[in-house]
């Protein structure tokens, strides 16, 4: 089975997701442990159309996305990873108010749905953090296998929550999520 999606980045980005069919479950691997398995924009696409090209076919009845390494299962968007400039008319501040928030939503997104649309149960099998929008990959699948000791972090802009917010399941399983206070170790 092949992404049906071309890539928008470079090939050795989108490279960093690994795919195959074993047993008639499809795996997805983020495969980037030197940079804590943040996703580029190459990577989020094909991980995207990863997602979208199982629709319809037979090959796999789940489809599993996890991680290389036990320490990050996803820490983010990779914001070193080079774009394309957006587009702006003369004499407009560089960076434009609301860039990277805009940059981030447009990546989720594009992603989210591709998930949340998938017509085979899809898991997450979260070996380490994740963080930003790898805890909303993490929080879209159908299912989420957690390893001891893991928690989801992201930050929030809004005036009610703390900046960073960290869930931990208990060591005995994934029910009773408790809330890490700000300034705490998640």
């Amino acid at each position: 089975m092949s992404d049906e999606q071309p890539d928008t980045g470079t090939a050795d980005s989108a490279d960093r997701i690994r795919f195959e069919v074993r047993n008639q479950v499809a795996w997805l691997t983020i495969d980037s442990p030197d940079r804590g398995n943040a996703l580029t924009p190459a990577m989020r696409d094909r991980l995207g159309g990863l997602l979208r090209g199982l629709n319809g076919r037979f090959e796999a009845r789940a489809a599993v996305i996890t991680a290389v390494g036990d320490r990050h299962f996803c820490t983010g968007a990779d914001l070193s990873a080079p774009r394309p400039p957006a587009p702006r008319p003369e004499g407009a501040p560089q960076p434009a108010v609301g860039e990277a928030r805009r940059m981030m939503l447009d990546g989720q997104l594009t992603l989210m749905p591709s998930v949340l649309d998938c017509e085979i149960p899809v898991v997450a099998a979260v070996n380490g953090t994740a963080a930003g929008i790898g805890a909303h990959l993490a929080l879209c699948c159908d299912l989420v296998l957690m390893a001891p000791r893991r928690h989801c972090a992201w930050a929030s802009a809004t005036a009610s929550c703390p900046a960073t917010t960290c869930w931990t399941p208990p060591p005995s399983g994934l029910s009773d999520w408790r809330r890490v206070p700000p300034g705490r170790s998640c």
